[in-house]
């Protein structure tokens, strides 16, 4: 087997995790009733059974269509995959209740951590809109090393993700969540700068000094202005229309024109 198939087994298997309500799992029957079969590879099956009680994937056996069904265990092919006989899944959303658990643990560890993303939107809302798949953060390197190690013994395993760079990756708790890292690189002026000599998205102190709040707790978080500029040079979503619209309302913000979806 290529390494290169392994790793797609891997990664479709950590998609299986990151949200099993959305797959559509196909039951099989006699012996393996109470089982699934996942297609990967294109010849490839993978035959699981999920525990929703304890959260966890079971894989039982991995092998090209034609065998699978016959052989006893997982294929000699894929047994150097570390991990792969149980892997947990996570949740689909993360609550109030789990920010106040990530942010327990950042008093905890003294470091200092901003809310962004969807999150950070609500926080500047003062109020929960809407469902979040993860929690965004941003973090200096120096946090981030201290962070990382803290969830790693909590449990916290990274999670695959196509574009994953070191300055951004994300780490999973089938209880916890998921958490998302942007890492920066702190300038004497006070500001930030995400991705040095890369993408050199400048962040400045005033966009760092704003606080919302999330379920009655003051956090950390981008500014308004911050937010509505770093909704831009991509397609926007319409998640993305409804917090910027949500933001307009509450701060009178100006937005572009293509920040605006008109109502159908």
């Amino acid at each position: 087997m290529k390494r290169l198939k392994a790793q797609r087994v891997r990664r479709r298997l950590e998609r299986l995790c990151e949200n099993p309500d959305n797959e559509r799992h196909k039951a099989l029957k006699g012996k393996y009733k109470g089982k699934f079969s996942l297609r990967v590879a294109k010849h490839y099956r993978i035959i699981y059974s999920l525990d929703r009680s304890a959260r966890e994937v079971t894989v039982h056996q991995i092998g090209h269509r034609s065998k699978v069904y016959s052989v006893g265990s997982i294929c000699d092919k894929f047994k150097t995959m570390q991990n792969l006989t149980q892997l947990p899944f996570y949740v689909s959303y993360i609550t109030i209740d789990m920010v106040h658990w990530f942010l327990d643990l950042f008093d905890e560890l003294g470091i200092k951590v901003w809310i962004d993303g969807g999150w950070g939107v609500d926080a500047l809302l003062g109020e929960c809109t809407r469902e979040h798949s993860d929690l965004d953060i941003i973090i200096s390197w120096e946090d981030s090393a201290i962070l990382t190690e803290a969830l790693s013994a909590r449990g916290f395993v990274d999670i695959h993700t196509d574009d994953r760079k070191d300055r951004n990756f994300v780490m999973g708790h089938r209880l916890h969540g998921k958490i998302d890292f942007h890492v920066i690189e702190r300038t004497e002026n006070g500001g930030a700068v995400y991705g040095p000599g890369e993408i050199d998205w400048i962040i400045t102190e005033s966009e760092l000094d704003a606080v919302g709040s999330i379920g009655g707790r003051k956090v950390r978080c981008l500014s308004v202005d911050y937010q509505v500029r770093s909704h831009t040079g991509y397609i926007l979503t319409d998640t993305d229309f409804a917090d910027l619209r949500a933001l307009q309302k509450k701060y009178d913000v100006k937005l572009l024109p293509t920040q605006i979806k008109e109502a159908s």
